[in-house]
C-alpha cells in the first residue's frame, strides 16, 4: 500500500481542482450567449436537452455532487444557482466553484440556493399550501443542550395520520429551505419538529418572526464561542475493547480531554470518515499491515485539519471491516474538501466514506462518553 505526502499533494490537488473550475467557465464563457438564448427562449425540454445535459455533463467532469437551477429574473439577467440539494458535505464546492466564477454580462451566478422575499415564499405541494398565513413556530430549549436552535413549526392542517403528516413535513422543510436559502436551513437550525395547533405546547409566533429569531441566537452563540480553542495539552487517550451486537471485537480509542471538554458546542460538526477493509479471517478485525496503513492515514487526517484551524480529533472505533475516525469541527468547510482529496488520494487502495452533520453535545457518540463505559465481569474478575 502507498501512501502519499499529505501536504504537498493535497496543495497539488487543490490546483488541480482551480485549473479544472477555470477551465469550466472558459467552456462557459464560449457557449453562454447560447445559453442565455436557450433559457430564454426554449421550453423546457429545450432547456433540458440543450443547457441543463452539457452543464451536467461538464460539472460531473469536475466531481459528482452539483446540482443546479437557472432561470431568468424580471431585470432579463440569467440566475444560474448550483445547490449542494442539502448534502453538506458538497456545499463548499458550490461557493468554491462560483468563487471561480468570471463576470459575465446578463448572467448571476450563486452559490446555494438564497433566501426568498418572504411575501413570495409561498409552496403548494401535495394538495397543502405553505404560507405566512398557515404557518407558526415556537423555540423550544432543553436545559441539557442550552445552545441548540430547536424549534417546532405549526401548520393548521397536520394531522398525525401518516400519509398526512408526511406531506406536511416534506411541505415545511421545503418552506424553510426557500424562506431561509439553503445553507441557513441546513446549518443554523438542529432540529425541527412538525405539529398541528392543537398539539403546541407554547405560544405560537408568526414564522415571518423566525428568522429574526435565528439572527438573535446566532449572534449568542458568535458572542460566546466566536475565540473558543481546545488546547491539545487537554489530550488524554484511553482505549478500550468492547463487544458488536454481532458479538464480535470491537477496538476503540477515545480523546477523553476532548471529550470532556465543556466547551464542546463551540465545535458543532461532527466529521465521520469510514474506511473499509477486509475483515473477513480475522473477526471483523484488520491485518496488521492494514492497521498500520489506515494508522498513517488518520495521522495524514490530523496533519490537514488540525487544531488551530478548528478541528478536534476525538477518536476511532474498528470492527467488522470499518474504521469509523470522528472529529470536531468549528466549521464544516475545510474537513470536507480535506477528506474529499483522502478519498480519491486512496481510492484504488481502500475504500473511504465520509459524513458530516451538526452536534453540539456529542450526543452520537455515547460510546465516547466515560459515564457510559461498563467494566466487563472478565475484567473484575482479573482485578
Amino acid at each position: 500500500m502507498r501512501l502519499s505526502n499529505s501536504k504537498s499533494d493535497f496543495q497539488k490537488a487543490q490546483k488541480k481542482q482551480t485549473k479544472q473550475y477555470a477551465a469550466f467557465w472558459k467552456w462557459f464563457s464560449k457557449h453562454q450567449k447560447t445559453f442565455y438564448s436557450i433559457l430564454k427562449h426554449e421550453d423546457s425540454n429545450g432547456i433540458d436537452k440543450n443547457f441543463f445535459d452539457p452543464l451536467m455533463q461538464k460539472l460531473t467532469e469536475i466531481r459528482d455532487g452539483y446540482y443546479f437551477l437557472a432561470g431568468i429574473d424580471g431585470n432579463d439577467i440569467a440566475e444560474l444557482i448550483f445547490t449542494a440539494d442539502g448534502e453538506i458535505k458538497n456545499i463548499p464546492f458550490m461557493e468554491d466553484l462560483v468563487a471561480a466564477a468570471p463576470e459575465i454580462h446578463g448572467w448571476r451566478f450563486i452559490a446555494s440556493k438564497p433566501e426568498s422575499d418572504l411575501n413570495c415564499t409561498t409552496i403548494d405541494m401535495q394538495g397543502y399550501t405553505f404560507t405566512l398565513e398557515n404557518l407558526y413556530f415556537y423555540a423550544t430549549a432543553s436545559p441539557d443542550s442550552p445552545d441548540s436552535i430547536c424549534i417546532t413549526v405549526i401548520h393548521n392542517d397536520y394531522t398525525d395520520t401518516p400519509s398526512v403528516a408526511n406531506k406536511i413535513i416534506q411541505g415545511v422543510y421545503l418552506f424553510l429551505d426557500n424562506y431561509l436559502g439553503e445553507v441557513k436551513s441546513v446549518t443554523v437550525i438542529d432540529s425541527v419538529s412538525v405539529q398541528g395547533p392543537s398539539k403546541a405546547e407554547k405560544d405560537l409566533i408568526p414564522i415571518d418572526k423566525l428568522k429574526s429569531y435565528l439572527e438573535w441566537r446566532q449572534k449568542e452563540f458568535v458572542e460566546k464561542y466566536e475565540n473558543v480553542r481546545y488546547n491539545k495539552e487537554n489530550d488524554c487517550y484511553a482505549s478500550l475493547k468492547a463487544q458488536s451486537e454481532n458479538g464480535n471485537p470491537v477496538m476503540i480509542m477515545v480523546n477523553t480531554g476532548a471529550m470532556d471538554w465543556d466547551r464542546a458546542a463551540s465545535h458543532p460538526w461532527i466529521l465521520k470518515v469510514n474506511i473499509k477493509y477486509d475483515g473477513s479471517h480475522n473477526e471483523g478485525l484488520p491485518t496488521s499491515e492494514t492497521n498500520k496503513f489506515m494508522d498513517l492515514i488518520e495521522d495524514q487526517l490530523i496533519e490537514l485539519i488540525p487544531i488551530k484551524d478548528g478541528h478536534i480529533y476525538l477518536g476511532r472505533e474498528t470492527y467488522e471491516g470499518n474504521r469509523y475516525i470522528y472529529f470536531a469541527c468549528q466549521d464544516f468547510r475545510q474537513s470536507s474538501r480535506v477528506t474529499e482529496f483522502i478519498i480519491n488520494q486512496y481510492i484504488d487502495q481502500l475504500e473511504i466514506e465520509r459524513s458530516i452533520y451538526k452536534d453540539l453535545y456529542r450526543r452520537s457518540l455515547s460510546t465516547f462518553k466515560s459515564e457510559n463505559w461498563v467494566e466487563s465481569e472478565d475484567e473484575e474478575e482479573k482485578e
